[in-house]
């Protein structure tokens, strides 16, 4: 028989030593890390430990003034908390699990966790897109949030690399790709997608929003995405991820965040929806991408909860 109550008071012997971080968490939050350590069977140093003390940290950012005892009852936000890492299984439980020991270290009996299916219902609009235009189109209202703004030609980078993304090319892909390359449209199925690419190829020079200033490209690059100025490297200037980052950090821009990843698997669901074939949605998704099995599996069974139907409206 196990002794719990000389594992407990090791514990909190354990506690006792820990970092000022973890007593502050406890006080803020009024969580009782040390029940928590009791549940899970971490010890102070474990690397899980110390991940869930900062996911802990992240729902502050999501519960809106509320304490975390109240936002817990509230199944919107625990949708909210279900999905933010994403919307596999794995996730789903991981995160439920973190949930329920975070309950116990707030002293709640009995939470009420929503199923995957409901979480990913309530979230839906927030996580998936129908087509490249509707995240072309809310690109645009956040560049409308700008006096001025030129739609066809301020946020040119940006699109591109949405669209790309949309496509399956990762960002070490993007930075090799040449203003005339014939093999996109070997990739980038339809006229208005290419269009945009075209666009960025065409540009002299382009608007930083969020800098206010005009930026003039390298003429002598050949490269779709190319520095500016006598720089030889967009990496080192001007890199897809630096771009991304950017747009994100628009003040007052409420309407989307950009995550490359998830463009990139909306542009398979889309594919795959779109695909009339008999095959099964895993061999649509071999062929529509260059998915590892395992990823696969994970995306077959998102788009199986979803439905291809939501991409096809």
């Amino acid at each position: 028989m196990r002794d719990t109550e000389g594992e407990r008071q090791s514990i909190i012997e354990l506690l006792t030593r820990l970092d000022n971080h973890t007593v502050e968490l406890e006080v803020q939050y009024m969580i009782d890390f040390t029940k928590i350590l009791i549940e899970a069977r971490w010890q102070e140093d474990a690397p899980e430990f110390t991940s869930f003390k900062k996911w802990c940290e992240s729902l502050e950012k999501m519960h809106k003034g509320q304490s975390l005892q109240d936002a817990l009852q509230s199944e919107d936000f625990l949708c909210a908390v279900l999905t933010k890492a994403g919307s596999s299984r794995t996730v789903y439980f991981n995160t439920k699990k973190r949930l329920l020991l975070l309950a116990r270290g707030l002293g709640i009996g009995d939470l009420t966790i929503p199923d995957r299916e409901k979480a990913l219902s309530e979230h839906k609009a927030a996580t998936y897109f129908k087509n490249i235009q509707e995240v072309l189109d809310k690109i645009d209202k956040v560049g409308f949030l700008h006096d001025g703004y030129d739609p066809q030609t301020d946020l040119a980078i940006v699109k591109a690399i949405a669209v790309l993304s949309w496509n399956g090319y990762k960002v070490s892909d993007m930075l090799t790709i040449k203003k005339n390359c014939p093999e996109l449209s070997n990739r980038i199925s339809t006229e208005f997608e290419l269009s945009v690419i075209q666009t960025l190829a065409k540009l002299k020079e382009y608007r930083a929003l969020n800098r206010e200033q005009i930026l003039t490209f390298n003429t002598d690059s050949e490269l779709l995405f190319r520095p500016t100025g006598e720089s030889e490297e967009f990496r080192a200037s001007f890199g897809i991820h630096s771009h991304v980052y950017r747009f994100n950090s628009i003040r007052r821009n409420k309407i989307i965040k950009l995550n490359l990843d998830d463009i990139r698997k909306n542009g398979v669901f889309y594919r795959v929806a779109h695909d009339t074939s008999n095959d099964s949605i895993f061999k649509k998704m071999e062929k529509h991408s260059k998915l590892k099995d395992k990823t696969i599996e994970y995306y077959a069974e998102e788009l199986e909860t979803i439905g291809t139907q939501y991409f096809l409206d």
